[in-house]
């Protein structure tokens, strides 16, 4: 799973912010390691980045920054500094390590495909 964070262009406003933690099964996961009970941590859900989603880039060339967690960690434990880096003009990736990161959903394949590849665009 590769998150990428980029500069945004002019219009970015118009589209919605993106949720720091989303996903249900990260959240419980993050209870979990810390020894709270798996909804303890459900109200990440609600707290907004500062990225947009889906924002078209500004254009140009971007020096790119990978950001690759820890053993159990996860992407979105860098996600502030990914939106810091991204707002001084970086491409940045955040990857997420099935087997290796504290919690990684991905999304379902389509019928008849062995793999799917999946990015979350988030402009800052």
């Amino acid at each position: 799973m590769v998150q990428a964070y980029y500069p945004a262009g002019a219009n970015a406003a118009d589209f919605p912010r993106a949720t720091w933690i989303a996903d249900p099964a990260i959240q419980s996961a993050f209870a979990t390691s810390a020894n709270l009970p798996a909804f303890a941590l459900s109200h990440l859900g609600s707290i907004m980045t500062n990225a947009r989603l889906d924002a078209p880039p500004t254009p140009g060339m971007f020096p790119v920054i990978v950001i690759s967690h820890g053993w159990s960690g996860s992407r979105v434990m860098h996600a502030d500094l990914a939106e810091e880096l991204a707002s001084r003009g970086a491409l940045v990736l955040l990857i997420d390590h099935p087997y290796g990161a504290l919690a990684v959903t991905l999304p379902p394949c389509p019928k008849g495909e062995r793999t799917r590849h999946s990015w979350t665009r988030l402009a800052y």
